[in-house]
């Protein structure tokens, strides 16, 4: 059975998506609040919170090669990257 290391609260609602950052210690978030959140996991807080999402926000990631985030929308046609 797992442990619990921390809890990271400040969505208003169900989490959807969360990646791992590959190099920094960062965690960015989505869900059902139309917000994406960006976590500093060793500082274990919220750097940032990113608004524009329209809709429930299904997936979150780090782009491999460039500083941006990438995420989807339900009920969306289109990709969106910050």
């Amino acid at each position: 059975m797992g442990v619990l290391l921390e809890r990271f609260d400040e969505h208003d609602g169900p989490v959807r998506g969360v990646d791992f950052h590959k190099v920094q210690p960062l965690i960015v978030s989505g869900g059902d609040d139309y917000k994406i959140k960006v976590w500093d996991y060793k500082l274990r807080r919220c750097l940032f919170t990113l608004l524009g999402h329209l809709d429930y926000i299904r997936t979150v990631q780090f782009h491999n090669e460039y500083p941006w985030i990438v995420s989807s929308m339900v009920c969306r046609e289109n990709l969106e990257y910050f």
